[in-house]
């Protein structure tokens, strides 16, 4: 996993300053993860990039949890559009998804970790409470969502020793 890491970190250090588009870019780094991996390694990913100005958000979800796009008035979007994981296939295209962010809208991206976080009884935490959380919680700011976020699971599981996964999640919330 480090070394999949690390790939994935050079490549997004000499790609990004190129300023492709994200489409040509995650294909990019999937043809390098493909070469420098065994073809049982893979990794999730998705990235994006925000225009503060016009609210533009432009993303590639590669096989990763699909981020949650929560409207101001609680209607549900998921970045699905994309492809498949990276390391998988070499030389798969990908596709961008777009969205206007407006205000009062949260786009919450998470790993794995967050919605497989498991109870006690060995019950998942699970999407559908995600979203029930963050749309409850859509008023609040982003540090106080994603706090909402992790207290609740840490109550769902019974603290952290119950946890099989990293947790990892980034908040935002349009002003």
């Amino acid at each position: 996993a480090a070394l999949l890491m690390a790939n994935l970190q050079a490549c997004l250090h000499v790609l990004l300053p190129m300023q492709m588009p994200l489409e040509q870019t995650t294909a990019h780094i999937n043809r390098v993860i493909c070469d420098n991996t065994n073809y049982d390694k893979f990794i999730t990913y998705c990235h994006g990039v925000y225009d503060r100005r016009t609210g533009a958000f432009a993303y590639v979800n590669a096989g990763h949890n699909p981020p949650m796009l929560v409207r101001a008035g609680g209607e549900l979007t998921l970045l699905e559009t994309g492809g498949l994981l990276l390391g998988v296939m070499k030389g798969i295209a990908y596709e961008a998804g777009a969205e206007t962010l407006r205000p009062g809208d949260v786009l919450a991206l998470f790993t794995d970790g967050v919605t497989e976080a498991m109870s006690p009884t060995a019950e998942e935490f699970g999407e559908d409470r995600l979203l029930a959380l963050l749309r409850a919680r859509r008023d609040a700011s982003a540090e106080h969502i994603l706090n909402a976020v992790y207290d609740e699971i840490r109550r769902f599981t019974g603290g952290p020793e119950m946890l099989s996964d990293d947790l990892t999640m980034v908040v935002l919330k349009v002003g």
